[in-house]
């Protein structure tokens, strides 16, 4: 009897600025990717998953094929690791954002790449792995239907400190705005797809043996109005607590909101972005309405909704005064957590092109577009003053005074979910409170 082929999954850490892998320091929103793929994968291979930032991956675990995904800041990392079980002579496949972005880079350092949506190439690169015959590239020929999607291999992960609250559910592909600095339009498309409600359902029901609390890794959640009520009315019965991506003006529609909430929606994930209005059109996002910003923030309190506020600074309008105008709204406005970064021009934005094209480019380490540190040179900045002005802002909205603040009043418990959202609202303010404010402290910025 033949044994099973080793498949050896990685998600590659960060290289921290001192060239070393970062670790992960708490809890976050976890990546669905590599517990979906090993889900794809038949039980003729002995699928297993290592997460290096947990479990610092040495290159010497035993595998016959190495798969790993990376974001751009990840890429370094998964290089790194390639190498070393490529000179044993065992084959690496590399995909995700990145090479998605630059194929090209990513065929330098692996046997193949997986070049979009991989539901329609993972066999073939199975198959081809098994016989001895990867080609360099397995491009997928169109962005694919989401129905009778795997359920993901959580099993897999065998550290319980990767999934220890948030576990990840997608519903959706895809995003019809295009946003300047945004990869997800250029790998995932400008129109939605949709999962079938009811096999969304059934991975929360798999996942509700181990947690309440589901994270919606969607990029934007809730455009389509009658998926979201049918998706949020199915919820009901659950018994869940969920978070999501999704814009500040999903409050415009309070009935749709309080649906939401009868759901279990407990944390809104929104990018906010700017509280400059210019700022926000160079970037093609005018659709936020900073005008609106306090009355939308409002309802998501009344609702009993935290608000994640994404935040950036370093748009080719911003200046001294309008980073001085995002102070004052992340101090003044109800933000529950603010997770604040500089600009990063990510490769297959336009920014990233236009950047290029003017030179303003200040280095292309990967490792170092991390979005706190500035990789560009602004228009009317310099590179280290708008750093500087960077870290001020973080240990700014970070003080005890400005956190107490924030929380006041905050986002009430609800009758029918009270207990959970007393947690969460409790683990919440105590990150602010000691883990948001040490890490401003060490340069590290305050981010979930």
């Amino acid at each position: 009897m033949t044994s099973r082929k080793r498949l050896l999954f990685i998600e590659p850490s960060r290289l921290g600025h001192d060239g070393r892998p970062v670790r992960i320091r708490r809890e976050g929103m976890r990546t669905l990717t590599l517990p979906y793929l090993a889900g794809m994968t038949p039980p003729d291979w002995d699928a297993s998953i290592r997460i290096d930032a947990l479990d610092p991956v040495a290159g010497d675990e035993p595998a016959d094929l190495v798969a790993m995904t990376a974001m751009t800041q990840r890429a370094p990392r998964a290089y790194q690791i390639a190498e070393k079980f490529r000179r044993r002579g065992i084959p690496v496949v590399l995909g995700g954002a990145h090479v998605d972005l630059l194929p090209e880079e990513g065929e330098r350092h692996a046997d193949a790449v997986a070049v979009g949506e991989v539901e329609a190439i993972w066999p073939d690169i199975l198959r081809d792995a098994e016989e001895g015959t990867l080609r360099s590239r397995y491009q997928a020929p169109a962005l694919p239907a989401m129905a009778n999607l795997a359920r993901p291999r959580f099993d897999l992960i065998k550290n319980a400190r990767y999934y220890t609250l948030l576990w990840p559910v997608q519903t959706t592909r895809g995003c019809p705005y295009r946003c300047n600095y945004c990869t997800v339009t250029t790998i995932y498309g400008a129109k939605y797809r949709h999962r079938p409600v009811e096999e969304v359902v059934e991975d929360i029901k798999a996942i509700r043996k181990h947690t309440r609390y589901i994270f919606f890794v969607d990029d934007n959640l809730t455009p389509d109005k009658a998926y979201a009520t049918e998706l949020f009315e199915a919820l009901i019965p659950l018994d869940i607590s969920w978070s999501a991506q999704m814009t500040l003006r999903f409050a415009e529609d309070e009935k749709l909101l309080r649906l939401a909430a009868r759901s279990g929606f407990q944390m809104v994930v929104s990018g906010i972005e700017n509280a400059n209005e210019e700022n926000l059109s160079s970037v093609n996002k005018s659709f936020n309405k900073p005008k609106r910003y306090r009355e939308l923030l409002r309802r998501y309190r009344k609702n009993g909704v935290i608000v994640l506020a994404g935040m950036i600074l370093g748009f080719d309008t911003e200046t001294e005064d309008t980073i001085a105008q995002n102070l004052r709204f992340m101090l003044d406005e109800k933000l529950q957590i603010i997770s604040l970064y500089l600009l990063t021009p990510f490769p297959g934005t336009p920014i990233f092109e236009q950047l290029e094209h003017e030179g303003r480019l200040l280095t292309k380490d990967w490792s170092r577009y991390d979005s706190y540190s500035c990789v560009y040179r602004p228009k009317h900045l310099t590179p280290e003053r708008l750093t500087e002005m960077y870290w001020d802002v973080c240990r700014k909205v970070t003080t005890v005074p400005a956190i107490l603040r924030r929380f006041t009043p905050p986002p009430l418990p609800r009758a029918r979910t009270f207990i959970p959202d007393a947690i969460a609202g409790g683990l919440v303010f105590m990150n602010n409170l000691v883990l948001f404010r040490r890490d401003a402290r060490r340069g590290v910025p305050p981010q979930v």
